[in-house]
């Protein structure tokens, strides 16, 4: 179990995971902790690094003004790095 207390979410806010930190697409959530974020990343991928990153949900506004065909942005300049660790 991961435990990471001095992270807070931002007002309005999920997690997201992917393995790739420069993905534009692909991210796994939304999620409400950074542990099922990286469990969802890990389980659908199959272990070893996941980044961890928060996202918002965009406004009709902000829908429209991006002629974006996604409901979520995830902001990828402050990603978490979690590598799983397995002990023998």
């Amino acid at each position: 179990m991961i435990t990471l207390l001095e992270y807070k979410l931002k007002l309005r806010h999920k997690w997201f995971s992917c393995t790739d930190k420069d993905a534009d697409e692909g991210w796994f959530g939304p999620c409400a902790t950074i542990e099922d974020a990286f469990i969802q990343c890990q389980s659908d991928m199959g272990g070893g690094i996941a980044y961890i990153g928060q996202g918002h949900r965009l406004t009709k506004a902000e829908i429209e003004e991006y002629g974006a065909e996604y409901e979520w942005e995830v902001d990828t300049r402050n990603l978490l790095k979690i590598e799983e660790v397995v002990s023998i």
